[in-house]
């Protein structure tokens, strides 16, 4: 009767262990799960920013596209001078080889030359304009709203001086 109650108890240990294990197998069949359903939604998460950037993508592009096509023309515009056949990226390459501080050098020289010539303009109709004022800008007494008249009342002007830049 010993080994019987051996091989009882022997037996009950065994079934014990086995239920101990199907118990920590659902566990890792659980964590398994949970783990799974967060991988899940995180690849779709993964999933739907990358769309959403992937759309962002597509619009910067297709307004870079828009703006290149835009922009294409205006160094012509610019430098007429420089041959309306020539190719509109190489010419920018050629004009511009510093890229934006050389665009503004260059912005800043057409500046130049558009107020060089409507001051020699106005001093050839009027020699005696002290010159050294336009260095303080408007008058004192200037407002804004006799500013902006100012320059409506300028603008016809102004056109006829970029026609004669040849600068259209």
């Amino acid at each position: 009767m010993l080994a019987f109650d051996n091989s009882r108890a022997a037996t009950s240990a065994a079934l014990a262990g086995k239920t101990a294990l199907d118990d920590e197998l659902k566990k890792l069949k659980t964590n398994f799960a949970n783990l799974r359903r967060e991988v899940d939604v995180r690849v779709e998460n993964h999933r739907t920013r990358y769309e959403h950037f992937q759309r962002e993508l597509d619009l910067a592009k297709s307004l870079r596209d828009d703006l290149v096509k835009s922009v294409v023309p205006t160094p012509r515009i610019l430098f007429p001078s420089q041959g309306a056949n020539e190719d509109p990226y190489a010419m920018v390459a050629e004009l511009v080889p510093e890229g934006p501080a050389g665009c503004r050098r260059m912005a800043e020289s057409a500046a130049r030359t558009a107020a060089n010539h409507a001051l020699a303009v106005v001093k050839s109709h009027y020699p005696r304009v002290n010159m050294t004022a336009v260095d303080e800008g408007y008058a004192a007494d200037c407002s804004k709203e006799d500013i902006d008249r100012l320059v409506v009342e300028v603008a016809p002007a102004a056109a006829a001086l970029v026609n004669d830049l040849d600068l259209h």
